[in-house]
């Protein structure tokens, strides 16, 4: 096998490269005679691999669940398509982490090298800003669809067609892909982070790019994140205190508008529960990404370096993440809870309980009234 620095030059212990101006690539695990050469790991490298390990399973075995409960005919009666195709979206992006990118970092972190060659490198590099940048745009997506839920609910069905919903999802992938598409593959920069991901990074020269970058993919989206659920939260609070009374009279005339004025209380009060519950998970993103980008803005101001330990904490606090959103919906929801419960029962028992659609129902009923 031929060194990954073949037509690069060599590389010196500084992590410079002697003979050109391509960034450092990093740490091969193969020598120039293509043997692979590791040490022996420590226990902080088995701990970190341990971890990596158990990230991995929990952001495929939670989203894999998640993308299954939301399709689950029980549960689609009680959520919109709309809001469903963006959190399937959402879903389908975490678990692309845990299939594309935390497998390919327990060897790194066993090893502190990489074995995989400069193609998956530049792969990695790829997808992780991509996915990472992918979720952002899909929780902003989240947050404008319940808003205009909120916001104006005669017009959403008009505005929010499966059309435009399938648009904007398509759009923020296209976005995501080919900025980053752009940003590697012509400079051909990118490096292996032995100390925080454990896999290949897009590598920025100038320091001002990644103020820039961590400013335009994270800002900008928080900002309409956190406008769209400050409005629904006001807006919900107001129509919570105009809910339904009953009258006293018994005209059946009145009981008639009453009863359409109930069912709609109960739309708004269901809309607003749902808009609380993707408001817990863009909170959840917000907590679990913000330490990063402040880590690398911050380093990136100074000009200086996080130790291993904290880049490594940060990075996959924010990895983690990708596991957080099915926990979050389904503490917040009783049917997508219930539901979940019982596929894992039959999976792992292989039990034939009857599933009781009534149950659910009572569940949601009761989820709705705030019982």
């Amino acid at each position: 096998m031929a060194s990954l620095f073949d037509g690069t030059g060599q590389t010196t212990c500084n992590g410079q490269n002697s003979s050109n101006d391509l960034p450092f690539f990093g740490q091969s695990c193969w020598d120039d005679t293509g043997w692979l050469v590791t040490v022996t790991p420590g226990a902080l490298e088995v701990t970190k691999a341990v971890w990596i390990i158990f990230v991995t399973v929990a952001i495929l075995t939670l989203n894999i669940l998640m993308i299954v409960v939301l399709h689950s005919q029980h549960h689609s009666r009680y959520l919109r398509q709309q809001p469903r195709m963006f959190m399937t979206s959402l879903a389908c992006t975490d678990l692309a982490v845990g299939l594309f990118v935390t497998p390919f970092s327990v060897f790194p972190a066993l090893y502190r090298c990489w074995p995989f060659g400069r193609f998956v490198c530049a792969m990695e590099a790829l997808l992780i800003s991509a996915l990472f940048h992918e979720s952002t745009l899909a929780l902003m997506c989240v947050a404008i669809d319940r808003y205009i839920c909120i916001a104006f609910p005669l017009q959403y069905h008009t505005w929010m067609t499966r059309k435009v919903c399938l648009t904007m999802i398509l759009s923020s992938w296209f976005f995501s892909v080919t900025a980053y598409c752009v940003m590697i593959y012509p400079s051909g920069h990118y490096y292996f982070d032995s100390d925080g991901i454990q896999v290949c990074e897009p590598y920025y020269a100038n320091k001002t790019i990644i103020i820039l970058a961590c400013t335009l993919f994270f800002f900008p989206p928080l900002i309409i994140i956190l406008f769209c659920y400050v409005v629904i939260l006001y807006i919900a609070r107001k129509q919570i205190r105009t809910v339904y009374v009953a009258p006293s009279t018994i005209d059946d005339n009145i009981r008639q508008c009453s009863c359409v004025q109930e069912i709609q209380t109960k739309e708004k009060i269901r809309n607003y529960r749902s808009a609380l519950t993707v408001a817990a998970i863009a909170l959840g993103f917000v907590a679990g990404v913000t330490p990063w980008t402040m880590t690398q803005l911050i380093t990136s101001v100074l000009e200086s370096s996080p130790s291993s330990d904290l880049e490594f904490t940060v990075t996959w606090i924010a990895v983690s993440n990708s596991f957080w959103n099915p926990i979050i919906y389904g503490v917040l929801n009783k049917s997508f809870r219930s539901i979940a419960f019982n596929i894992i029962y039959r999976i792992f028992w292989k039990a034939q309980r009857p599933f009781d659609p009534n149950a659910i129902a009572t569940n949601a009923h009761l989820e709705t009234n705030g019982r």
